[in-house]
């Protein structure tokens, strides 16, 4: 793999639009990237085919073959490349699919081009493999093929644990681990001890250290837990090419001039927008040729992505509209030919001065036309109040439940007790940063997928880079505008949506499945843990399920799964996890109930059961179930405890 920032890095970009394409490779050869170009996807398939390429540029609107289908051909032969997708299409069913097809990344047109270099950036980290390097904070040395720990050259004897902690932070050393976090990555699940075990272990190193004249090595962080201290650490890599990547990722890249860039491009666009005005102009009332219509459509299209990225976003409007106007009729009216000649007027206008175009208000209007609402819970976190009401009040109206934070060291806590579906985070914060916090998320199971946006008032290219670095999904730069912040938000809760979906549900009882069940069990059992609660769990297993299966067939196997999944579905509460752990085999845990309460919520769901009766063949089958119930911290003090308890208790219902 070539190393990225540097001229051995090679990109094919698949573009048909010229004047766009000749900026990108502009943009790109400005950082030292290589660039080959194919300018209609047949062409960029097979060069993708023939030659190493260190990532993909495709656009999704291609001659001969479009992106998808390029992407979706190159996955299919093992192709592993890095892809980013460019389009204008920016609906959350165009990005699921996108993504679908096999692309690393979703570019939406319009995007900047510092935005683009650093979602590259991040790409070209990613499928980075680097060598086990020795670690070196200081004078401190940590070598993991003889596992040796030195400071000034002298052994520190450290215990496995404390050996394995230290390594932890000094291969993430910018990473805040929470109590949890330790015990996950330090003790296996079956051997995990209390919290306070970490918090044991954390003062056994920094007591070595301390032995050996090393202080502050370990920094609490008050409310998330613990990191390496940031001060005199470095990584000492041996490997040659592992010293140029590191080189290479501290770069800060300068701003983009896009005034300059524009200009080199202007007159051409100019003619292309004033080509499109005239041949708008042309038509007639009535049923015009389709090819002509497609044409404009797509002239339309390509302008508005193109214009947007160089910084004139106001012509989004009026090419969508125009796109809109032809796509929708089939025959032109007189009032739709004066349409289209207003919208590119407009659009010309934009051109000389963008700042005429539409304002906040009459786009909020727009979108409030379309009765697009969300009972998505966000969780928003930022030091200042005043721009937790400004964002409550953007964003209340269309039907958000809101928590508002404004002590970022209580996010841990309140992360477990909110369950968000989406995250909004402020970048400077006292403290601890939107960056630090994005981290924890990332280098959690349970919050891996979470769409999170930052915040940030800097848009030069090092913030930019950091915050898709850390695992950020988006950033909106303040101040902020309202359209832009809602359809964000709103772009991000329908992607996330279609994934979980198809990640986390068993697709045919339309339960959660067991890797989804398990984040969400464990979870809860770590809140009643802290809040002193009980936890019941119940193992539910269909009986002589292989004999129905066997003896009847899998249509009507599977016709009992859906309708025990629908059973289960009803009897339980919406904050109760139910989940298909196995063919026959089911689990539920009840947060805050006891062993009689859970008992008795179970013999209710045995009495509806009973009543399901099923015919094949003449023949009548029953539903008949095995529960057995386990409850915390009575029977076990964790998720697999409480599982063979419950699984050894199974009796026949």
């Amino acid at each position: 793999m070539a190393l990225f920032g540097e001229a051995c890095v090679k990109f094919l970009l698949v573009e048909d639009d010229n004047q766009f394409a000749e900026a990108l490779v502009e943009v790109l050869a400005d950082h030292r990237y290589l660039v080959d170009r194919a300018t209609n996807g047949e062409m960029g398939r097979e060069m993708a085919k023939a030659f190493p390429y260190d990532l993909l540029l495709l656009d999704w609107m291609l001659p001969k073959i479009d992106g998808i289908k390029v992407c979706q051909e190159l996955r299919a032969t093992g192709n592993g490349t890095p892809i980013i997708l460019m389009t204008a299409r920016d609906t959350g069913t165009d990005k699921v699919a996108g993504l679908d097809a096999g692309a690393d990344d979703y570019l939406v047109k319009p995007f900047g081009f510092e935005e683009l270099l650093a979602r590259i950036r991040a790409l070209l980290r990613r499928s980075e493999g680097n060598a086990s390097p020795i670690l070196q904070w200081g004078e401190l040395q940590l070598d993991p093929r003889s596992a040796e720990v030195s400071y000034r050259h002298v052994p520190i004897a450290l215990t496995r644990k404390e050996y394995l902690l230290l390594e932890l932070f000094l291969r993430n050393p910018s990473r805040i681990f929470s109590l949890d976090d330790l015990l996950d990555k330090i003790w296996s699940f079956e051997k995990a001890p209390h919290v306070n075990a970490v918090r044991t272990q954390v003062k056994g190193l920094r007591k070595k250290c301390k032995q050996a004249g090393l202080n502050n090595v370990i920094e609490t962080v008050y409310g998330l837990g613990y990191r390496l201290a940031a001060a005199n650490l470095t990584k000492q890599l041996k490997q040659h090419t592992n010293h140029q990547t590191m080189a290479a990722s501290s770069r800060v890249d300068s701003q983009l001039d896009l005034t300059a860039l524009w200009q080199s491009v202007e007159e051409i666009y100019t003619q292309r927008v004033t080509n499109l005005a005239n041949t708008l102009h042309e038509l007639q009332p009535g049923a015009f040729n389709e090819t002509v219509r497609k044409q404009l459509v797509a002239d339309a299209h390509a302008l508005k992505g193109s214009l947007s990225s160089f910084g004139f976003s106001t012509v989004l409007t009026p090419f969508q509209e125009i796109e809109n106007i032809l796509l929708g009729n089939s025959r032109l009216e007189a009032r739709h030919l004066t349409q289209l000649r207003l919208l590119i007027a407009t659009v010309k206008e934009a051109l000389k001065a963008p700042e005429t175009l539409p304002e906040t208000a009459s786009e909020l209007a727009k979108l409030a036309a379309k009765d697009t609402s969300s009972s998505a819970t966000l969780l928003i976190v930022d030091d200042d109040p005043e721009m937790l009401n400004l964002l409550k009040t953007l964003l209340q109206p269309w039907g958000f439940r809101l928590q508002l934070l404004d002590k970022p060291q209580y996010f841990l806590e309140t992360l477990d007790q909110v369950m968000p579906d989406l995250i909004i985070l402020d970048v400077d914060m006292p403290h601890v940063s939107g960056f630090d916090l994005c981290q924890i998320l990332r280098n959690d199971l349970r919050w891996r997928e979470l769409p999170i946006l930052l915040l940030s008032a800097h848009t030069e290219a090092e913030t930019i880079q950091q915050v898709f670095s850390v695992g950020g999904d988006d950033y909106i730069r303040k101040p902020i505008v309202a359209p832009e912040l809602v359809m964000r938000v709103f772009n991000w809760l329908e992607r996330a949506s279609t994934q979980k979906l198809r990640e986390n549900i068993d697709s045919l009882t339309k339960l959660a499945n067991r890797q989804k069940s398990i984040q969400d069990l464990s979870r809860l059992l770590r809140l009643a843990h802290r809040q002193k609660q009980t936890f019941c769990f119940a193992v539910i297993k269909l009986d002589n399920f292989q004999h129905i299966k066997d003896e009847y067939g899998q249509e009507l196997s599977n016709l009992i799964l859906q309708r025990l999944g629908e059973s289960l579905g009803r009897e339980f509460r919406e904050e109760d996890v139910v989940a298909r752990w196995g063919e026959e085999e089911f689990v539920v845990g009840l947060y805050g109930v006891n062993l009689k309460t859970g008992t008795q919520r179970l013999l209710q769901l045995l009495q509806t059961c009973k009543h399901e009766q099923f015919t094949s063949d003449h023949h009548r089958i029953q539903m008949t179930l095995s529960v057995g119930v386990a409850v915390f911290p009575q029977d076990a003090m964790d998720l697999q405890g409480l599982y063979q308890v419950a699984s050894e208790v199974l009796l026949p219902g």
